[in-house]
């Protein structure tokens, strides 16, 4: 319940003890007792507190709102009225839940009181006022004005003031006042306390007297006033279970079928079969389908259960006072009809998903995609996909009826719609690119052509909010305010915009509402820096007014089409306006924002979708000014947005299913709700918990430019979701989850000073140290938190760490109580610790780990500790009513601040998820996840998924028996094996991190499926698994661990450069370093000790590099696939451009790769999915790695051999029959390309070439009867764009060998009329050599590139170092200029190949590529395989 100091000085809360679930409500504090223009206290409902009690699960003193003067406690305390925190308010829902309404008393220590019998006392007497009030509004027309007279039997202020908005002369009277003895033309029984209205025998009687009146009346009741009505009709009053109390109780007016969300406070209700004939019920509860409202069928006589006017909701009801004084002056109330909305029959439908994860652009539309999907289905629609994202679940056989893995592009959709004939398409579901491609094939007549129905929003919505212009003339025409902007096309008119705008200005590169790049100018001189840029590559920009510094407030809104519009999630940015929206700390619910401010905004979101007829989801996002109610919309998504997924787990409303059914033309009344029985899903979500979303990022260590003013979305890859009973709690726990480096607020202290840098003195340091500080909280960055956090713990105020960030005093506030229990119990050693200080700090969501630190301990010993103490977490479900009904799905989370388990033990199978996405892991490992849940549910074994990513599909609550959004960290994992007497932890399918802590587990006693903790083990540490190779006979490039500086050196001479150095075994920080001054550079900036070794590993150049996915069964592989790069060495395996099946692998090759990979399962007892990378130089073959758990491959291998690795590995796992399953790739007629994606698109500065460290962040695969034709599909769906016929090619062929290398290809290109350019050195080269070029020097180059006047750069790097600076600039220039770019020798020629080759590329689906083969690769067994039996 929001508005505290409203709701408490509400009469109808009289005799009430009052129990708040939401889990922070003293944030605003308390405003002051300023009155309004009648005399009324502004900031409340009546002069005092009428609440007998009040009852918090948690409450902190401090306040920030800008309206506040005190704080709650204390205004508490003023009007002597007892509090409570530290209850477990969901026990106490539960407890009222399963056993109705109880009496209550607050009892302080060893003293009793008797309960207070406030059912049987007029509680009405008691509020109501002793003598008659008047009322004017401030238009009084005396001649036109009305007499309405009001039975004050608790009266709210907002009620006067909502009826001081007609022209009316208002008379308030006592409940018992003699109606009779005056005139009045219109009588309103207010609401009032929660009492029988039998109790009020006088106000009964004269409104027995009153409907009885002739002619007739208008009598209006409201709340209790409703109820007195009914009684008086000589209808029963009977009481209710526990009654509907809160803001968010759905009522369905039945004139019209329109449903409004309602307050309500009531624990009687009428029964309407004892209603006279000539009454009915004028409104519907539909959670529990009580009458809500009665009306009488000819006169105007009616009541509502709910109140209108409520501060923390839209004024959508008001419209019963309206109804109401039309009565009075004899004004006809319009004809109420019912709606007929037929649903269009629908067979098929084409759904656009999104293509493979980029910056930006993350896995969230495969989660949002799965819901949808599972709602066209569940409505018997056949469901046609086109994803070439092959690693996404929804592109998988049981998800859709048909899947094309092909580029989301006009001319192939056009292809599909051709041959499918769908009618109805979905773009909702996609992103932008969707969307643009929805449009085009609209603007282009495709769509009308073929009688094709876009589901949801038309896309006229999603075209208007996308023309700025046009944007804010809409909103001003509804009365909202855009963010001020001008859209330019020239030097001088972006400046001049500067000037009226004011410095500093936000500069667009392009219109689009969502996406594009965004940089900050604070004056003239940056300004002219980005719109040089800025203007080159776009021709348009928009320079916006800067909002930094102001609030950003998200609402997530749904409407059907019957206008019925709902509020499903409010979100607050813990940081002010500075960076990104993808980039934000999101808080869920909204923590700093009073009643007024939210519902001002929830009104102006749900003023927005109507204007703009959205049917389905829409994300609206506000700036709001700190201190004032001054508000700006900035931004609009029409369709499921960014912020969807992470909408939908934070709420546990699934809003891609209900936006689907809502598209399809059902009404929100229609829609079952999934989470809770009996309830639909027109219903706001109610929260007695906090959910934080973080964002991960890239790193940017290797950016070589300024990017200090640069804002645009390259650094979001991925997110974190962490629920919790408090903010510090959940923040604590959504740091650790997004970066596993930090143990929560304390950071890593390498953000503050470089560890490399040494200083004079302590002062010297100390000075550096503020200085950081100040820079840190003063520069938007994900850094922030960690530095006020290091402030506070240094001493600083509140009001000094906000002058620098900004950020709100609550959340610092909130900082400062963590920094000083930090600052406390470092004083303290394990012994001194006490029960009640480590059950506080565990409470403030502090790890074991990070308590440990604190007392200088290790986190054994401090888990025993508070296990002797009984200090264990306890499971909370993500409950969208705040447990007041029970939901049927278990999403779960596990809090300190909580006193017993929502749900029991379920004895079931763990499956670690794949946790962030990030470089490396995208959702890949999730399709892994989902393969595996799958398994088990076939096997028969019920199952937990363990997850903190809200994008995956495995924490959908209906792919596993349970999910936990929690982190995955050996602490926690325990705790929730411990909790659910788990039968066993699969942690082969969520990647290294899930893999990595599979010994810790298994140390500590908790079962690990699969392959052997011990064999895992082995395959890490590089001195025992290259004894093992040695001991099988096998070969592996060089390597050395070293653990100095020196040592590096030494070794990167003896193994000879090119080398590969890699940081403390680290993957993701492996660099190829080329000269010994590189390897300098790379040492002055990381860390090589005995703690942090470093691995000096040989580069194999020129070699072969072969993958292989399989999966064992103790020992024995059952089934393979061997994966064959384009790219030669030096390329992260991630990178690389994949064939499969193998096109160049000889037999006697790909035979000796099974050899070795048997050798190695039997080895290591292999039980389960493993992957093993094999160079082939020469005639030798050498293991570069081998990695015991499932990889990012393994949907791809799956996919195309027909055959789920991840379903045979669970079987292995849990020990069932698995028959050995040899795919004879040979036979097939079909090729798969995989092609990633390259996060460098979004990277302002980066050298974009893959090398030794991972950059990409997704993939896309293709298929095709040639690698060739699936080639050039595949690198399509990167967004690649092949040129024309006799398009501008330029090249750069990189050092001598590799231009005789390309050779050949020159000649391709020049016979299939390519206009050819090329570098100084190149053309030379070539021009010797009879193919001529034409010669561009290097500043040429970069002109024709940014011009636009290159089809295609292929630009393949060099070891000379002033070579590659103009090199790096060229490649540069074709990023940020939007001109496809090769870098890679190996994928330039196969580009030309394929240019040459294909003449027609092909449209088929994914089934139709797996029938041109004859076998049947899931069943056969062959006879190598019995031979081997």
């Amino acid at each position: 319940m929001l508005g505290h100091p409203e709701s408490l000085t509400d009469p109808m809360y009289a005799g009430q003890v009052v129990a708040l679930a939401y889990p922070i409500v003293a944030n605003n504090g308390v405003p002051s007792d300023v009155v309004d223009l009648y005399k009324l206290k502004k900031n409340f409902e009546s002069d005092k507190i009428h609440a007998c009690a009040l009852v918090l699960s948690n409450h902190h003193t401090g306040y920030s709102h800008f309206n506040s003067v005190r704080s709650l406690d204390g205004w508490l305390q003023e009007n002597g009225v007892p509090g409570l925190c530290g209850i477990d308010t969901r026990a106490l829902v539960k407890r009222l839940r399963d056993k109705g309404e109880m009496k209550g008393k607050v009892v302080v220590e060893d003293g009793d009181i008797a309960f207070d019998e406030c059912r049987n006392r007029n509680l009405v007497k008691e509020v109501s006022c002793t003598g008659a009030r008047d009322f004017r509004p401030l238009h009084f027309n005396a001649k036109t004005a009305k007499r309405i007279m009001a039975i004050d039997c608790g009266i709210s202020n907002t009620l006067i003031r909502l009826l001081m908005s007609f022209n009316i002369r208002l008379r308030i009277v006592p409940w018992d006042y003699d109606i009779f003895s005056e005139p009045w033309d219109g009588l309103l029984v207010s609401s009032g306390p929660d009492c029988h209205p039998s109790l009020c025998e006088a106000t009964v009687n004269n409104l027995k007297r009153a409907l009885a009146l002739e002619p007739p009346k208008p009598i209006m009741g409201i709340g209790l006033g409703c109820n007195m009505i009914a009684l008086a009709t000589g209808a029963k009053i009977k009481p209710m279970k526990r009654g509907n109390r809160g803001l968010n109780y759905p009522c369905m007016d039945l004139r019209t079928g329109k449903c409004y969300i309602t307050p309500q406070n009531h624990g009687y209700e009428i029964d309407t079969d004892t209603l006279p004939a000539d009454w009915k019920s004028l409104f519907l509860n539909l959670n529990d389908r009580t009458s809500d409202g009665i009306c009488h069928l000819t006169k105007p006589f009616q009541g509502v259960q709910f109140m209108p006017g409520s501060d923390a909701r839209p004024t959508d009801t008001d419209y019963i006072l309206r109804h109401f004084m039309d009565t009075v002056v004899g004004r006809p109330l319009r004809v109420y009809t019912l709606p007929v909305l037929r649903n269009n029959l629908r067979r098929k439908t084409l759904v656009i998903g999104s293509p493979g994860v980029s910056t930006g652009e993350t896995g969230q539309h495969d989660a949002i995609g799965c819901q949808s999907i599972r709602a066209l289905r569940e409505a018997q629609i056949s469901v046609v996909l086109v994803n070439p994202n092959i690693a996404s679940v929804q592109a998988s056989k049981h998800e859709v009826d048909k899947v094309y893995f092909q580029p989301v592009r006009p001319s192939i959709l056009e292809q599909i719609i051709q041959r499918e004939r769908p009618d109805s398409i979905v773009l909702a579901v996609g992103g932008q690119l969707a969307l643009d491609c929805g449009r085009m094939l609209d603007k282009e007549g495709i769509l009308d052509k073929y009688n094709i129905e876009v589901l949801g929003t038309p896309l006229s919505s999603a075209e208007l909010v996308d023309n700025r212009d046009r944007f804010a003339a809409e909103l001003l025409e509804i009365g909202l305010r855009p963010t001020p902007f001008e859209v330019v096309k020239t030097m001088s008119a972006g400046l001049k915009a500067a000037e009226s705008l004011g410095y500093p200005v936000t500069v667009s590169v392009s219109q689009v509402l969502e996406g594009g790049r965004q940089y900050y100018a604070s004056d003239g001189a940056q300004l002219r820096e980005i719109m040089e840029m800025a203007l080159e590559s776009s021709g348009v920009i928009t320079v916006e007014k800067s909002l930094q510094g102001w609030k950003e407030v998200g609402y997530e809104v749904l409407r059907d089409r019957m206008d019925n519009c709902i509020s499903v999630c409010d979100m607050e940015n813990l940081y002010p306006l500075g960076v990104l929206s993808q980039d934000a700390i999101f808080v869920v619910p909204a923590q700093t924002l009073g009643s007024s401010e939210l519902g001002m905004l929830q009104t102006a979101a749900l003023k927005i979708i109507r204007h703009l007829n959205v049917i389905g989801s829409c994300h609206v996002r506000f700036a709001l000014f700190p201190g004032t109610h001054e508000f700006y919309v900035t931004t609009v998504w029409t369709s499921l947005s960014g912020s969807a997924a992470f909408a939908s787990r934070a709420t546990g409303y699934p809003l891609g299913y209900v936006a689907t059914k809502l598209s399809l033309g059902y009404a929100l009344t229609e829609v079952q709700n999934p989470m809770c029985r009996g309830m639909t899903a027109c219903y706001e979500p109610c929260l007695d918990y906090c959910a934080i979303r973080i964002p991960c990022y890239v790193k940017r260590e290797e950016s070589t430019t300024d990017v200090a003013h640069h804002t645009e979305r390259g650094g979001f890859v991925g997110e974190v979701l962490a629920f919790g009973s408090r903010f510090s709690e959940t923040i604590q726990k959504a740091l650790r989850m997004a970066n596993p480096e930090v143990d929560g607020l304390d950071g890593n202290p390498s953000i503050f000073l470089d560890p490399f840098k040494t200083f004079a003195n302590e002062e010297e340091k100390q000075a550096a140290l503020q200085q950081s500080i100040e820079d840190l909280l003063s520069t938007p960055s994900e850094n922030r938190i960690y530095a006020a956090f290091k402030a506070m713990k240094m001493g600083w105020s509140v009001d000094e760490v906000y002058g620098f960030c900004k950020i709100d005093r609550w959340f610092l506030e909130r900082v400062e109580y963590l920094a000083d229990i930090f600052n406390d119990v470092e004083k303290l050693t394990i012994d001194q610790l006490s029960p009640e200080q480590l059950r506080e700090l565990k409470c403030c969501g502090c790890s074991d780990k990070q308590i440990a630190a604190m007392v200088k301990t290790g986190c054994a010993e401090i888990r025993e500790l508070r296990k002797k103490h009984g200090i264990i977490p306890h499971v909370r479900q993500v409950d969208t009513t705040g447990g007041e009904h029970i939901a049927k799905k278990e999403v779960l989370y596990m809090t300190y601040n909580a006193t017993e388990d929502d749900v029991p033990p379920s004895e079931s199978i763990l499956v670690l998820g794949s946790g962030k996405y990030r470089i490396g892991y995208g959702c890949d490992n999730d399709w892994n996840v989902v393969a595996c849940l799958e398994e088990l549910h076939k096997q028969g074994e019920s199952s937990i998924v363990v997850s903190c990513n809200p994008q995956s599909v495995a924490t959908d609550f209906e792919r596993s028996d349970r999910v936990y959004m929690e982190e995955i960290s050996v602490e926690r994992v325990l705790d929730i094996a411990e909790q659910e007497k788990s039968k066993g932890v699969i942690c082969s399918y969520g990647g290294s991190a899930a893999n990595a802590i599979g010994t810790a587990l298994w140390k500590r006693g908790v079962h690990v499926l699969g392959t052997s903790p011990e064999s895992r083990e082995l395959v890490r540490d590089p001195h025992k698994f290259s004894a093992l190779l040695q001991s099988l006979g096998l070969q592996s490039p060089a390597w050395e661990l070293v653990e100095s500086h020196e040592a590096v050196m030494a070794s990167a001479k003896a193994i000879g450069y090119p080398c590969m150095v890699q940081p403390s075994m680290r993957e993701d920080k492996r660099q190829i370093v080329y000269w010994p001054e590189e390897l300098g550079a790379f040492l002055s900036r990381t860390v090589v000790s005995k703690e942090f070794p470093m691995m000096v590993i040989e580069i194999l150049a020129g070699a072969q590099e072969i993958e292989m996915d399989a999966v064992a069964r103790d020992g024995r592989v059952v089934v393979f696939g061997l994966i064959e790069h384009v790219e030669k060495t030096g390329i992260h395996a991630g990178d690389a451009t994949l064939v499969l099946p193998a096109q160049k692998v000889r037999v006697e090759t790909g035979r000796r790769i099974e050899k070795i990979a048997h050798q190695l399962a039997s080895a290591l007892k292999i039980n389960g999915p493993f992957k093993m990378h094999i160079f082939e130089k020469g005639t030798v073959l050498y293991v570069s790695d081998f990695h015991p758990y499932a990889s990012r491959t393994l949907a791809f291998t799956s996919k195309v051999l027909n055959v789920d690795f991840a379903s045979v590995a669970t079987r292995c796992a849990l020990d069932r029959l698995v028959k050995t399953q040899f795919v004879n790739t040979y036979e097939l007629d079909y090729v798969a390309v995989k092609a990633p994606i390259f996060a460098t698109t979004w990277h302002a500065g980066m050298d974009p070439v893959a090398g030794a460290e991972m950059q990409s962040t997704g993939a896309v695969a293709c298929f095709g009867e040639e690698v060739y034709d699936a080639f050039l599909t595949a690198i399509m769906g990167t967004g690649f764009s092949l040129p024309e016929k006799g398009g501008r090619i330029l090249i750069s062929a990189g050092p001598l060998d590799q231009k005789m290398d390309f050779l050949e290809h020159m000649q391709i290109l020049q016979s299939l009329g390519y206009e050819l350019y090329g570098t100084t050195g190149t053309a030379a080269f070539y021009g010797d050599q009879g193919y001529p070029l034409t010669m561009v020097p290097a500043e040429k180059a970069l002109e024709l590139v940014k011009k636009h006047q290159i089809d295609l750069v292929i630009n393949i790097p060099t070891m000379d170092k002033k070579e590659n600076i103009t090199a790096y600039q060229l490649r540069r220039a074709a990023v940020d200029y939007l001109v496809p770019l090769v870098t890679n020798m190996g994928c330039a020629k196969l580009i030309v190949q394929s240019l040459k080759r294909v003449k027609e590329m092909q449209c088929l689906h994914w089934k139709e590529y797996l029938d041109m083969s004859d076998i049947d690769m899931q069943d056969r067994v062959t006879k190598w395989a019995e031979a081997e039996a």
